[in-house]
């Protein structure tokens, strides 16, 4: 009797061990494509250090939409892989876990009140979650040089992402020929609230290296979230 509830505590200590590595492993290929910017708490964070008044000079490189659906329930506070998701697209990414339909448009998960709270729980709005990628450089590096940042909004900022992208294409330029101020601010209803405000254009940067520097960004955006069954 009690050589079983020794070998069943065993077998409690080695799954326990093997979710702890799991989630380790997880975090990791999170982070396998370089540095982040998080908003939570409304609080802009650099790889977790907090930046002063809540904003940063930086230059916007790349935006792009980002849909993901998780089987479980979501929560923010743990390190989790979407089963399946899309970038810049309305289809599910090739690599994800389980394409839930051929298309964004046509699946069960992108319509309203098929939300789940962190409990599990019914919620507004809908399971499929509808947000942005953003790849900025701190605007006082030079270009070629400069670390990316890779910044998560939440469909709740996306009307800051649009606004911005719209300014972009009416002064027919890159967005990174822009010094842009990146800022958090708390909000009522979303908790926090993304902002970007054109701060002035750069009339001596080169292009060439700029356009490359773009590229790179755009690559790191599109990076698809690992697969941990691999």
């Amino acid at each position: 009797m009690a050589e079983s509830k020794s070998t069943e505590v065993q077998t409690i200590q080695q799954r326990i061990a093997s979710q702890v590595a799991r989630q380790a492993e997880t975090a990791q290929g999170l982070r396998t494509t370089g540095s982040f910017i998080s908003f939570k708490n409304a609080t802009l964070k650099v790889d977790g250090q907090p930046i002063p008044n809540n904003t940063a000079d930086v230059r916007v490189l790349a935006a792009i939409g980002e849909r993901t659906w998780y089987a479980e329930a979501f929560d923010a506070d743990e390190v989790q892989i979407p089963t399946c998701y899309a970038l810049d697209s309305f289809s599910p990414h090739p690599s994800a876990k389980e394409q839930q339909s051929k298309s964004c448009d046509d699946c069960m998960w992108n319509k309203w009140g098929t939300a789940v709270d962190s409990r599990g729980n019914p919620a507004r709005g809908k399971a499929c979650r509808e947000g942005a990628r953003l790849i900025v450089i701190p605007s006082n590096l030079p270009i070629k040089t400069a670390p990316m940042y890779t910044a998560k909004i939440p469909v709740t900022s996306l009307g800051a992402i649009t606004a911005f992208s719209s300014r972009v294409q009416q002064s027919n330029a890159l967005s990174g020929e822009f010094v842009t101020t990146l800022s958090c601010t708390e909000d009522k209803k979303s908790f926090f609230k993304v902002h970007l405000a054109i701060k002035e254009r750069s009339t001596d940067i080169d292009l060439s290296i700029l356009l490359d520097k773009t590229d790179q960004a755009m690559k790191l955006a599109l990076t698809p979230y690992p697969n941990l069954d691999d």
